[in-house]
């Protein structure tokens, strides 16, 4: 299966930018992010993610472990 984004992003790069902060669920997927995807977690001020994928990027990262919630 090849995947194929078929349209561009809603907005431009240069209309979000500055970036405050990025959210990375996961980023071992080819898919997920995107390679335009993976280009905005090294122009961001914060980058939030797993402590696995933290030290994949190729930016400054906080490695964030799975907890309990407590009620």
């Amino acid at each position: 299966m090849v995947l194929r984004k078929l349209t561009g992003p809603a907005v431009p790069d240069e209309k979000v930018e500055p970036i405050d902060a990025v959210l990375l669920s996961h980023d071992h997927r080819a898919d997920i992010p995107d390679p335009a995807g993976r280009d905005f977690p090294p122009r961001a001020a914060t980058v939030l993610t797993t402590s696995a994928a933290a030290e994949r990027l190729d930016a400054e990262a906080i490695g964030m472990e799975l907890g309990t919630r407590s009620s």
